[in-house]
């Protein structure tokens, strides 16, 4: 994708670790290798999915675009997780050699993204079509739960 780069990293995660954490400054994006990984939020004591990411899907990428920089939800590995570790500005670099329609293209669906994630969140708006059309399984949910009161 973005062509063999030193600052890259593989990275390991474990089933319950945390790759992002809401409210947390962002500085690298996950291409994931194998695995899944849940964004999600929690609203009232309830887990509200976002998205979930699997083989070939990225986690972080709206965090690296947007100006702020700060994660508006948490990224739990539901699995075993291979991925490689992108710095922010391999990213930025990247979209910048673009021409300015796709810079800006790029930039407003990152915008829209953010604001759409605030909504979903502030509405507990809870949908199977946001999870890859599966329902969170119980365990799941318990392990989000319990992973959360620890912080």
């Amino acid at each position: 994708m973005f062509g063999e780069n030193s600052s890259f990293e593989r990275k390991s995660f474990e089933r319950g670790e945390l790759i992002l954490k809401e409210g947390d400054n962002i500085s690298n994006l996950y291409i994931l290798s194998s695995g899944k990984v849940l964004n999600f939020s929690i609203k009232n004591g309830r887990v509200v999915p976002l998205h979930l990411a699997e083989d070939s899907g990225v986690v972080g990428e709206d965090c690296v675009l947007s100006k702020e920089r700060i994660s508006q939800y948490s990224a739990i590995c539901l699995s075993n997780v291979q991925a490689i570790s992108i710095p922010r500005q391999n990213v930025l670099q990247y979209i910048n050699e673009s021409s300015k329609w796709i810079k800006d293209l790029i930039f407003n669906i990152s915008s829209r993204s953010v604001n759409t994630t605030k909504v979903i969140v502030d509405h507990q708006i809870k949908d199977d079509s946001l999870f890859g059309g599966e329902s969170l399984n119980a365990g799941d949910e318990k392990l989000i739960l319990e992973k959360m009161a620890k912080r």
